[in-house]
């Protein structure tokens, strides 16, 4: 084989080489990730930069079913008997507990570190919280009476019973120097200061107040599936879920 003949197999496995990198770059775990508007898609290396994670190197958490059913009893036998059977305001066959669909979790979480990674270039500690809450009275659901996010409770005859039953509200936290705050992905000047709580005190009755008005990401029992378009109007917001009781009791396990 003579020299040139060499060259030429060489020059041609050096561009075979630079193609392949060219088409399929390693993965060096620090790629910026790519944000496809357009098609609401992402592209970007499974590490601390991406979206959903892949945790296959972590065993998920457990508990023992004892340990479960002791919690719950132990939440029916103090918390639950305590309203239900409260002398100044009983409610009758309170919820103990709320279910969701994976799929809405999964994009309630995909939607709270999308819009972390268009709004910050910070390496964020992100979290969610839990409230307790209950649902308010039937007659100020839907968009005349009030509450326009429970607007569809009135058509459907297991949610139209929630009225009063316990529930949570699950929320996206952010880590801002060691203080955990609530706030809302898609606004950023939530990220500092947290989200704005109206001013007025609750007397029963939807308020007036503007910062009322708000919509903010957020999960609870059951709701609306609305999705405004202008993040500033409605980010995103998932409200999907199940009260048990009313809902079917023989589907529990505790």
């Amino acid at each position: 084989m003579t020299t040139r003949t060499l060259k030429i197999i060489l020059a041609g496995v050096l561009g075979a080489f630079a193609l392949y990198i060219y088409f399929f770059p390693p993965n060096t775990g620090t790629d910026v990730v790519i944000v496809d508007e357009k098609n609401d898609t992402i592209k970007a290396p499974i590490d601390t930069t991406s979206l959903c994670m892949d945790y296959k190197e972590y065993n998920p958490s457990t508990l023992n079913t004892g340990l479960i059913r002791d919690m719950v009893e132990i939440y029916k036998a103090n918390q639950l008997q305590s309203i239900q059977g409260s002398t100044t305001n009983p409610i009758t066959n309170d919820a103990y507990s709320v279910w969701f669909d994976l799929d809405t979790i999964k994009k309630f979480i995909y939607h709270i570190e999308k819009g972390v990674q268009k709004n910050s270039t910070r390496t964020e500690k992100l979290g969610l919280r839990f409230y307790y809450g209950a649902y308010p009275k039937k007659m100020f659901w839907g968009k005349a009476n009030g509450y326009e996010d429970l607007e569809e409770f009135l058509q459907d005859p297991v949610k139209v019973a929630y009225e009063n039953k316990h529930t949570i509200v699950m929320m996206p936290t952010i880590d801002n120097g060691g203080k955990i705050i609530d706030f809302n992905p898609f606004d950023k000047n939530t990220y500092a200061t947290g989200i704005a709580k109206p001013t007025s005190q609750f007397n029963g009755e939807p308020s007036n107040d503007p910062n009322s008005q708000i919509p903010v990401m957020a999960l609870t029992g059951s709701g609306s599936t609305n999705n405004e378009t202008d993040p500033q109007k409605r980010t995103a917001a998932r409200n999907h879920g199940t009260l048990i009781p009313p809902g079917n009791v023989s589907e529990l396990s505790f």
